[in-house]
């Protein structure tokens, strides 16, 4: 059997997503703004693109473009070393947009350590952990890729969209978020109410 696979409420993401606008509003200096707006911006790529967290982290600033009305990453280490492009929605291309504009320069490297190097997986994690720990979510940064695939799954966008989006080569690996969450139940049950 497979490993169950998580994903965030509508409520836990709204905490997780204040808690980085709360994180941004109280930086004071230039490395707190700095760390605030990369947060953000690499928790909201992947819950907007589906991203693995090592393939946001492997992004070069010539792998992102940027329009006023468009924009995609492109994946080239993604898992089987298979190139995928990924779109931009509005609030990707607005967060990432912000986050270039004060990133150190000296690593082609989008996502950046505070010492202007490429961001560790080990760093990026460990920053997941405490966002999450504070807005009090059981969350990783696996898990906000999980919720992107189950939001598209939801609002009917087909499998076949889906697994491209994700870099999935087999479509039975994307078939897991068609799998009812609690909330889901829920509602179902709820539809007996009179």
């Amino acid at each position: 059997s497979r490993p169950r696979v998580q994903w965030l409420s509508r409520q836990d993401e709204g905490k997780i997503l204040r808690v980085l606008e709360r994180d941004l509003n109280a930086a004071r200096t230039d490395p707190a703004r700095r760390k605030a707006l990369r947060n953000r911006a690499l928790v909201v790529l992947i819950l907007n693109t589906g991203l693995r967290a090592s393939e946001a982290l492997s992004l070069r600033l010539d792998d992102v473009e940027i329009n006023a009305r468009s924009g995609r990453v492109l994946v080239r280490s993604g898992k089987g070393n298979k190139e995928r492009s990924v779109p931009l929605n509005r609030n990707a291309r607005q967060t990432l947009q912000e986050w270039l504009k004060v990133r150190l320069s000296g690593t082609p490297y989008v996502f950046t350590s505070q010492k202007g190097g490429k961001w560790s997986p080990a760093g990026a994690r460990a920053t997941m952990q405490e966002i999450a720990r504070v807005a009090g979510v059981d969350a990783h940064l696996h898990t906000l890729r999980h919720t992107f695939a189950k939001r598209l799954v939801d609002a009917g966008v087909s499998l076949e969209k889906v697994a491209a989006l994700l870099g999935h080569s087999r479509l039975d690996t994307t078939r897991i978020y068609t799998t009812p969450g609690e909330s889901d139940l829920v509602g179902a049950v709820r539809e007996l109410d009179y």
